[in-house]
């Protein structure tokens, strides 16, 4: 009975003890590689302050610049100095795939302070250098596969490659295409529309003044769609997550 209960115990505490170990696993020791290409392991230098705050040491005391580090492993994740901000290590393999959030602010029509998010994606491969993701880019890295082994996986890698790129063509010239609509639409509409001694406007020719509207307003929309369009980065992304599946 007693050998029951301890086989039992067993059982419910493997997965804990075993989640354990795999999280402990998982994380790599802290260091530091330099653009040098210098590697400072743990116990070669020390960190102090908070995350958007960090500075570095080596053991003696000295600083090291932040301009010289290229790539950081921490007990808060994995990054990437990309032009002096972290970009954080989202997902690993063949590729490492970076994600940098970029935070702008303006001012609306009525003075309140606005913040738009922009998201932007790097990749890297080993300690190489930090690339966007973007067609030119992953063609060229994609150029040459390491074998000839997974030719059916290849032709999807290259497909999702020019999804994107197609994607892009296709949102540039609807959103150009909206863009002028507006723009001629305005002009009409403006051309015939004629002012007042009271300040007030007249139209000249409403025919036209509605042509112009309807074409201003369709031009609108056809803008807004533009910018729901699937973005290419998605394609770009499904095509690295494939490669790094692959090899």
């Amino acid at each position: 009975m007693k050998s029951l209960s301890c086989f039992v115990l067993c059982l419910i505490l493997l997965p804990i003890i075993s989640f354990a170990q795999a999280g402990k696993k998982d994380t790599p020791p802290p260091f530091l590689y330099l653009h040098n290409g210098t590697l400072l392991k743990e116990g070669e230098f020390e960190t102090k302050g908070g995350f958007f705050g960090k500075r570095f040491r080596y053991n003696n005391g000295d600083k090291i610049n932040f301009n010289d580090i290229k790539f950081y492993q921490g007990e808060d994740g994995y990054f990437a100095n990309y032009y002096g901000r972290f970009a954080a290590c989202t997902e690993t393999g063949t590729f490492d795939l970076f994600t940098l959030i970029e935070e702008n602010t303006y001012h609306d029509n009525d003075g309140y302070a606005q913040t738009s998010s922009i998201k932007r994606y790097l990749y890297t491969k080993d300690f190489g250098d930090l690339k966007p993701l973007n067609y030119d880019n992953l063609k060229a890295d994609f150029s040459v596969f390491p074998n000839s082994d997974h030719p059916q996986e290849e032709k999807i890698i290259l497909g999702l490659l020019e999804q994107g790129k197609q994607r892009r063509k296709t949102k540039m010239v609807v959103l150009l295409s909206g863009i002028s609509g507006f723009v001629v639409g305005t002009a009409l509409y403006t051309s015939v529309v004629g002012q007042n001694n009271s300040d007030g406007f007249t139209l000249k020719n409403k025919g036209l003044a509605a042509s112009g509207l309807s074409i201003s307003l369709g031009g609108l929309v056809t803008s807004v769609v533009a910018l729901v369009l699937p973005k290419e980065s998605k394609s770009y992304l499904e095509s690295l997550r494939t490669y790094n599946q692959t090899y």
